[in-house]
């Protein structure tokens, strides 16, 4: 899946509210070659209640994530 990739402070300065009763919630990638990051679906590129962060979204690195390398579950057999 593609995402956006954002570094702490990115990731601190871009979350909260951004219009009409949105917000972003960067994830923090726990594991894979992205382990440390923090990433946003590339769908708030096209949500209109984000418009106010597109600008600073889209020179940001877009990168393909593997769901179970980047958030692998643990404990199981």
């Amino acid at each position: 899946m593609l995402m956006i990739l954002l570094d702490d402070e990115q990731a601190a300065s871009l979350r909260g509210p951004t219009g009409r009763g949105a917000a972003l919630d960067p994830r923090r990638v726990d594991a894979g070659p992205h382990a440390g990051g923090w990433i946003l679906p590339t769908e708030v590129l096209d949500d209109p209640a984000h418009e106010p962060c597109h600008a600073t979204l889209t020179v940001l690195l877009i990168v393909e994530i593997d769901q179970t390398e980047a958030w692998p579950v643990v404990g199981e057999a």
